[in-house]
């Protein structure tokens, strides 16, 4: 009997290790990089080069182990995990922070090498605008930024140069770069971006941070350049101005994720001091609802006050400002530039050293940003307004216009105007409509 079970035993075993024509698929027989022969073809990790599928990599299976030969064009192993191939755009790999701490207020263009490294995405290159026959006052270009948002930083570069003839314009111009929202309505309103006011005869680079405009600047998108010039080639005053237009994306994760944005007043002229057209209802209400309270609500405001001779020399020599009130609560802002002396662009010619309401010659046009988190309950719906107040609150009142004067051997005459002979009337020169341009945006941080 026991020599029966040891005989069993024995054959057992012989069948256990000696038959070696039998193999059992492994992995549904489908051959993957293991060092096993999953489909018993014979040959263990056959096809080396195509067994791993690493995304955006050539492979190799080496031993039982996937390795990466080599990544595709334009993509990065960044995280140097084989199993995530190459995964991260070489354009989203991190750069190191542009640091523009001390560029305020003039915001000037740095050296190239600061910007060494980033995306760049050139949508104007000396592209020429002036007025004549052909009004290239107004010139859009189409751009096509990066599909992806991987970007801690987003530069815009504006340089604004004399023409080929070398004769800029003679005068200070109101000038924006702004997003076309639809670009097939030639009526369309913009989301302005950056406004400048051009130097008196000489060129002018500055470089703004328009990061929080991040989710506006993927794909293709219909830049607009805006320069309030009424000079052209052979005029007396100068030939125009030739602009170039660049964005530097800056790669890496941002501080806060891109806000939603509310273009709540499209770049817009507005009158000031007309009592019977007063500015709120010019700039309009916007009514904002949350269903969560937003991690943080900023408004950005672009005001820049223009025409001279009336009462106070208003609007761009008198101290008006803008005011953003939600509900009942009012954020002023105070936007009188007292330092156009300083400017750096000082070999232009004219007025530039005189202080102006929210702007100087030859200079970028410093927003005026305000929180409003802490306004906004978190059910019930809040109401932005908009107002332009004098710098002790009040409401400007134009007592130098057309209809505020009394007829004097058939002239109408005002009291307190700026400039000479007290006409009520406008000229065009000395004595024009006191108007605002302004923006308000609203941005919202989920």
């Amino acid at each position: 009997m026991h020599r029966n079970w040891l005989a069993l035993l024995c054959c057992l075993v012989v069948l256990w290790s000696c038959d070696d024509t039998s193999c059992k698929q492994t992995n549904g027989g489908v051959e993957v990089c293991d060092g096993i022969d999953n489909d018993c073809n014979g040959t263990v990790d056959d096809a080396p080069e195509t067994l791993c599928g690493l995304d955006h990599a050539s492979s190799m299976c080496t031993g039982g182990l996937c390795e990466i030969v080599a990544c595709d064009q334009d993509w990065e192993d960044f995280d140097n995990r084989v199993s995530t191939g190459c995964e991260m755009l070489t354009m989203c790999v991190p750069d190191a922070p542009v640091s523009r701490s001390g560029a305020a207020p003039w915001y000037t263009c740095p050296d190239p090498a600061v910007l060494q490294g980033a995306t760049v995405v050139t949508v104007m290159d000396q592209v020429d605008q002036y007025f004549g026959p052909e009004d290239r006052r107004t010139v859009d270009a189409t751009a096509l930024f990066p599909d992806v948002s991987c970007w801690q930083q987003i530069f815009m570069e504006v340089n604004l140069e004399c023409p080929a003839s070398g004769r800029c314009d003679y005068w200070d111009r109101t000038a924006s770069l702004a997003l076309v929202e639809d670009p097939q309505d030639p009526d369309s309103p913009v989301l302005e971006l950056v406004r400048y006011i051009t130097p008196y005869r000489v060129g002018m680079c500055t470089l703004m941070d328009v990061t929080e405009f991040a989710s506006r600047l993927q794909g293709p998108a219909v830049l607009r350049s805006f320069i309030d010039t009424w000079v052209g080639p052979g005029s007396s005053n100068g030939d125009g101005w030739r602009v170039t237009v660049k964005f530097h994306f800056i790669a890496g994760t941002p501080v806060l994720p891109p806000p939603e944005i509310v273009s709540a007043v499209p770049r817009t002229w507005i009158t000031v001091g007309e009592g019977e057209n007063p500015v709120p209802p010019q700039l309009g209400e916007t009514e904002l609802t949350f269903n969560e309270p937003p991690r943080l609500v900023k408004v950005r405001v672009l005001a820049t006050g223009h025409g001279q001779g009336n009462s106070g020399n208003c609007a761009e020599f008198c101290k008006l400002q803008p005011v953003v009130r939600v509900d009942t609560a009012e954020h002023a802002m105070d936007n009188w530039r007292y330092d156009c002396g300083s400017n750096p662009v000082n070999t232009q010619q004219g007025t530039w050293t005189y202080g102006r309401q929210g702007w100087c010659p030859g200079a970028v046009v410093v927003p005026m940003v305000a929180e409003i988190t802490e306004d906004l309950a978190s059910s019930a719906p809040a109401t932005v307004s908009w107002d332009m107040l004098m710098a002790n609150a009040t409401v400007y009142e134009n007592t130098c216009q057309p209809g505020a004067g009394e007829l004097v051997d058939g002239e109408e005459i005002c009291m307190d105007c700026t400039y000479g002979d007290d006409l009520c009337a406008y000229n065009g020169g000395s004595h024009t409509t006191p108007v605002e341009l302004f923006t308000g945006q609203i941005f919202i941080y989920r």
